[in-house]
């Protein structure tokens, strides 16, 4: 027995996981996305996910490189930190103004 939408002639609803939707694309970008998958002979979904694929193994080693460049930034303003509050401990002490330790 035929589907209803074949008996009909109209097309079978999406499934609720079969459709993918990207707001604040520019119609422009989205008509040369459609036009680019259509001269490749692909649907739209499966050129973008072609282009997806090839474009985000060259982005796999940047979020540890900016991890590690965030890391070192927080360490480098952290021995600035220490370096201000021991000054400022040490100066007070040679004043002779009582410095409160507090355990860490």
């Amino acid at each position: 027995m035929a589907k209803k939408a074949e008996r009909t002639g109209k097309p079978e609803k999406p499934r609720r996981g079969d459709r993918w939707t990207v707001r604040g694309v520019p119609a422009k970008l989205q008509k040369a996305a459609g036009d680019a998958a259509r001269a490749r002979g692909l649907t739209l979904g499966q050129w973008l996910s072609e282009v997806l694929t090839a474009a985000l193994p060259q982005r796999k080693a940047l979020p540890a490189e900016a991890a590690e460049r965030w890391e070192q930034a927080v360490e480098r303003r952290l021995a600035r930190l220490e370096a201000a509050v021991f000054e400022n401990d040490t100066a007070r002490s040679e004043a002779g103004v009582a410095v409160a330790v507090r355990p860490s």
